[in-house]
């Protein structure tokens, strides 16, 4: 985990970034950051809970994600559910476009909690 945050942190960014918008460092001086989720009209991350179904499937939607949102699902499935095997995973995690969609409304929190904690 201390090797995420030596790469995530912002005195490792080969550029200058402001406060308001925070770019994830791909590692490599010469590569563009990978992914970005940039706030709503209201200050609020855009992370929403959908429900399906007659109430049987029960979502958790990230939309507007700029870039490669497969590359912010795969670092979310590694980090946040602790699973490199997407076989294994506690929420399945799939991309579409621009959306990140995660099996279960109990990720709401934890997911607003760990975009937060990385910058956005």
């Amino acid at each position: 985990m201390s090797f995420l945050r030596s790469i995530l942190a912002p005195a490792s960014l080969p550029h200058s970034t402001t406060p308001f918008r925070r770019l994830v460092y791909t590692g490599h001086p010469h590569k563009k950051p990978r992914y970005f989720v940039p706030r709503n009209a209201n200050g609020n991350l855009p992370v929403y809970t959908d429900i399906r179904n007659n109430g049987t499937r029960d979502l958790t939607l990230i939309r507007n994600v700029q870039g490669e949102a497969y590359v912010l699902a795969t670092d979310i499935r590694i980090t946040l559910f602790r699973c490199a095997n997407p076989k294994k995973a506690v929420a399945k995690v799939e991309t579409n476009g621009q959306e990140i969609v995660i099996t279960g409304a109990k990720w709401k929190d934890p997911i607003i909690k760990w975009l937060e904690e990385r910058g956005f």
